[in-house]
């Protein structure tokens, strides 16, 4: 047992050989270290940092645009939390705290004192590690800005300084106030492609076969092909936004923030948080069948006047519903122990007034001094700013030695007999951002062509904007069946420029669809950038920070090919048709 005096025996039980630290009143809110604004410098810069990078996906991906809202939901249930500490210390003057408030304490005093016991010897530590780890995480993800995963790293690591900072300047009790409000912006950070990717389609195709099934009830009877569904005026399809998925997230994010604003325990934010995925779910076919009901009175063309109207109004009943059940939840008569007087507690936790929990003979407060804790911020910050002056520098330096390189420009439109332009919808024009966009289709040697061209000039949201199409998705969501392929790299050499290709194979009516994509980023060499297996995506990933690669433009081609008889024939017709439409020429030195 440690020998610090402020270290008192462990509650009884199996739990004996862990001490539990005494804790000192609580600090004043106005006045705990008298810090004055330097934290609100610290961490002000560090959240800025973080909101910076994740508005790159909120801007991009539709999917995730409800993120722009969760730092305002933070920030007032931050400004909530800092009102009722003030309200509780003014009470506790008076008359002390009443007994529910003695028993809710109670129930995790000995978590939280281990959480504190861990802090103040590991809470240093702790906090260089995240600082450091912000440096690396920074330096990758200029480069590579749609990386979820050090998304994830950098929304933790500024999460566990905020807490680290709360705990040193205001104690345990404050940073149990403000642990919620802080840990909520991790639900605005993208999900893993490998969690996204099997949700989204999952959520899609369940929709969209339960909206089959209610349109047969009122006589539309429709077929499913994955997210399409054809009926007599035509097809119908279920994009990624109105999968049901982002009426999930934001239901979900509804629901915690309504669990924190009443004061929820466990179970009930779990039941609020099941009414929201079920309300996401009921509301999202509503709107979908509600869409093909309009398309079969007025037409396919008929959705897009309908599309951003209906969304929102279902996503505002989702919303007023799930508010709704957490009044419902609120008004309901509080069951248990705490009901009854607060007479059955857990036998292993000692009462208030326990030895276990008494007061040392002179308190203190926990974590580092006052000097140490504002020289801890002072670092923070000049480190902060150290990161990001790195940062620039290093891709600079890389950007000022940069030499030309071959360029191409593609023929618009192509000199093709029976060429025809296709329009891009508003939808996908909306979720990809291009600067250039373009679309056609023509016949040649018995075989059918279908070319999309997109254009991004250079800035942050070019890389992800660029990468948020991939036809391994948005194919796989009309309906055709992919084919695996082993090594679907292709690349095709046109007049000494050799475009990295990919060829996916896809089976729809017994007949096979050939599609080549390519990836092309400016001023680079020929890179796959979705290659199958990770360690390869990582390596190169790291290439990019390693060479200082960042905010280039962007370009994608897509060529469809139907009719061909084996995939050398079509690979053979796609790079025919390259020769006449794309012209190399070589960037001044």
């Amino acid at each position: 047992m440690p020998s610090d005096p402020c270290l008192k025996p462990s509650v009884q039980g199996s739990f004996s050989s862990v001490p539990v630290p005494s804790h000192p009143a609580p600090h004043s809110l106005a006045g705990g270290r008298r810090l004055g604004i330097l934290p609100f410098f610290a961490l002000g810069y560090l959240w800025y940092m973080l909101i910076d990078q994740l508005r790159i996906e909120w801007t991009v991906n539709p999917q995730y645009s409800y993120g722009w809202a969760v730092p305002f939901v933070c920030l007032g249930l931050a400004w909530k939390k800092w009102k009722e500490a003030e309200g509780t210390e003014r009470s506790a003057k008076g008359e002390g705290p009443g007994r529910a408030g003695r028993e809710q304490g109670e129930r995790c005093r000995y978590l939280l004192s281990l959480v504190s016991y861990w802090l103040e010897r590991k809470g240093l530590g702790l906090f260089a590690l995240c600082a450091l780890l912000i440096l690396p995480v920074r330096l990758i993800l200029e480069a590579n800005p749609n990386w979820r995963t050090m998304e994830h790293i950098f929304g933790c690591s500024v999460v566990g300084l905020t807490l680290i900072v709360i705990y040193w300047a205001a104690g345990l009790s404050r940073l149990r106030l403000f642990a919620f409000p802080v840990c909520l912006i991790l639900a605005a950070v993208a999900w893993p492609p490998s969690i996204e990717i099997p949700i989204v389609q999952g959520f899609a195709r369940t929709n969209v076969t339960t909206s089959i099934e209610l349109l047969s009830l009122f006589g539309i009877p429709g077929i499913q092909y994955g997210n399409v569904i054809q009926i007599g005026a035509g097809m119908v399809g279920v994009n990624d936004a109105c999968s049901g998925v982002r009426s999930f997230q934001s239901s979900l994010l509804v629901a915690l923030f309504l669990g924190e604003l009443y004061g929820f325990g466990v179970i009930r934010r779990l039941v609020l948080c099941l009414a929201g995925a079920i309300m996401a779910f009921v509301f999202n076919v509503c709107r979908i069948s509600v869409l093909v009901w309009v398309a079969s009175r007025q037409g396919v063309d008929a959705i897009n006047k309908w599309h951003d109207p209906a969304g929102l109004t279902i996503t505002m009943v989702c919303l007023i519903g799930l508010w709704a059940v957490g009044l419902v939840m609120a008004h309901r008569p509080k069951r248990g122990p705490a009901a009854e007087g607060g007479k059955a507690l857990a036998p292993a936790m000692p009462a208030p007034n326990s030895s276990a929990f008494a007061p040392c003979a002179s308190p203190r407060l926990l974590g580092p001094s006052r000097r140490t804790l504002r020289n801890s911020l002072v670092a923070l910050l000049v480190w902060l700013i150290l990161v990001q002056a790195g940062v620039e520098g290093w891709y600079r330096a890389h950007e000022s030695r940069e030499s030309g390189s071959s360029q191409w420009s593609l023929a618009w439109p192509p000199r093709e007999a029976g060429f025809r332009e296709l329009q891009i919808p508003d939808l996908s024009r909306a979720m990809l951002r291009y600067d250039e966009g373009h679309g056609g289709a023509w016949r040649f040697d018995n075989k059918e062509f279908v070319l999309y061209y997109f254009k991004w000039l250079p800035g942050k949201l070019a890389l992800s904007s660029a990468r948020s199409h991939s036809p391994n998705v948005c194919l796989a969501a009309s309906g055709k069946k992919l084919r695996r392929i082993p090594d679907n790299r292709c690349p095709l050499t046109i007049h000494s420029v050799v475009f990295p290709f990919r060829r996916y194979e896809y089976e729809e009516f017994g007949q096979v669809i050939y599609v080549f994509h390519c990836l092309w980023e400016e001023l680079s060499p020929i890179n796959y950038y979705e290659h199958n297996h990770e360690s390869s995506m990582m390596a190169l990933r790291m290439n990019a920070v390693i060479e200082g690669r960042r905010n280039r433009g962007q370009r994608s081609l897509e060529f469809v090919v139907s009719g061909a008889d084996d995939a050398k024939a079509a690979r053979d017709a796609v790079e025919s048709r390259l020769r006449k439409l794309v012209t190399v020429h070589a960037q001044p030195q």
